[in-house]
């Protein structure tokens, strides 16, 4: 009867699944809601802390350097394959998310810049030049903030930290070309194409899913290839990318709605409101960046498996904070031999780094 017993106690633990949680999530979907609701916890936190703020704040003043550098060097990229001036054409849909004061700036620029007389070649020329500086600084404010978010210390050297702020800021002016070529095209499309109303109305609704995938995808290289540690694999950033992209979006648009309705800047700051709006959503557009990067770090946390690119490798030995540790509130199944002497699953308990 002891014998009955014991066997039918080794087929219930047999039969008890072992928690969806972390040791083997080899996606982020495979975690838990305890898992995905500590890792927004920390996201918060994260965001909110003295330094995300300090180090955003400095993307924020050489993002505001490097701005319209960008923009007269994505002009030039855009007028290599079209007429610059049909910028001036579309509405560009980033715009309808933008304060109206910040928009007025920006739309004149991105005229004043298609309306040169310069050659575009001499032109891109010189806008890259410059913006390659400016944006390259900010583009290594923004490196290395993502990098602290995965618990790393950039330790690349000079000329490897030089290399990869250039790359990162050339893909922003190529992504940057790329929105413009998307919400120009499809006006166009549009004026040309005798469609009814209701179609033209449906393209030109098509502007903000081209610009939501474009900037997904240039979020996802970013955290991808940003950090100083071995690269994570791709599905391991979707769900930071997709937040930042959301909240960007939704973030913009909302930062426009009370700015023009109860904000009072230019009561405060009168000829520089729009310098000012424009460093305060910079700044947004810095915490939203670094906070998608921080729930990414946070899910990789809370799994023992390897997340980042390659064969996999035992923990140690990955070369990455969040991949060769875990976090202290994850909870695996232990095991335990059994009076037969097989191991059984036993109680659960946390696992620190």
């Amino acid at each position: 009867m002891q014998q009955d017993t014991r066997q039918s106690a080794d087929a219930a633990n047999a039969s008890t699944p072992e928690p969806k949680q972390a040791p083997g999530a080899r996606v982020p979907t495979a975690l838990d809601w305890r898992a995905w609701l500590s890792a927004a916890r920390n996201t918060i936190g994260q965001a909110l802390a003295l330094d995300t703020s300090l180090r955003c704040a400095g993307v924020a003043f050489f993002g505001f350097l490097s701005l319209f550098p960008a923009l007269s060097a994505a002009v030039s990229l855009f007028g290599l394959v079209a007429d610059p001036t049909a910028i001036a054409v579309g509405d560009l849909p980033l715009t309808d998310a933008l304060p109206e004061d910040m928009t007025v700036v920006i739309t004149e620029q991105v005229i004043a810049f298609s309306e040169r007389e310069t050659k575009l070649g001499i032109g891109l020329g010189v806008s890259l030049l410059i913006a390659l500086w400016t944006g390259s600084r900010g583009m290594n404010a923004l490196v290395f903030a993502i990098t602290r978010a995965h618990k790393e210390s950039d330790e690349r050297g000079f000329l490897a930290g030089i290399v990869t702020s250039l790359l990162a800021t050339v893909s922003a002016f190529v992504t940057l070309a790329i929105i413009l070529t998307a919400v120009t095209v499809l006006p166009t499309i549009a004026m040309i194409w005798p469609f009814p109303q209701s179609r033209e109305d449906a393209i030109l609704w098509l502007r903000w899913p081209v610009v939501a995938a474009v900037l997904w995808v240039a979020v996802v290289l970013l955290y991808r290839h940003a950090p100083h540690r071995r690269s994570p694999r791709t599905r391991w950033v979707f769900p930071g990318a997709a937040l930042a992209t959301l909240l960007w979006l939704l973030g913009s648009a909302a930062l426009s709605f009370f700015i023009e309705n109860f904000g009072r800047y230019d009561a405060t700051f009168g000829s520089i409101a729009a310098a000012a709006i424009l460093m305060l959503w910079l700044y947004f557009s810095a915490i939203v960046l670094v906070s998608g990067a921080t729930l990414n770090a946070e899910l990789e946390w809370r799994t023992r498996r390897d997340t980042t690119v390659g064969p996999d490798r035992p923990m140690g030995e990955r070369r990455a904070y969040v991949a060769d540790t875990v976090a202290d509130d994850v909870v695996v199944p232990m095991k335990r031999p059994s009076r037969d002497g097989r191991e059984t699953n036993d109680r659960q308990r946390s696992v620190k780094p």
